[in-house]
């Protein structure tokens, strides 16, 4: 495996950790949903940045 697909597959696993948190809250009330769906887009942003294989 390359160095950029683990990049990636750790952003992709966060992500989908956050999907299901998000699912959670969104069960929950739909209020506030937003919050948590533009920041998905942040994390993965940070994560793929960070993560320095």
């Amino acid at each position: 495996m390359t160095d950029n697909f683990i990049r990636h597959l750790i952003a992709f696993l966060v992500v989908l950790i956050c999907l299901i948190i998000f699912s959670v809250g969104y069960m929950s009330g739909i209020r506030g949903w937003w919050f948590s769906g533009f920041t998905l887009l942040f994390v993965y942003i940070i994560i793929y940045k960070l993560v320095d294989v």
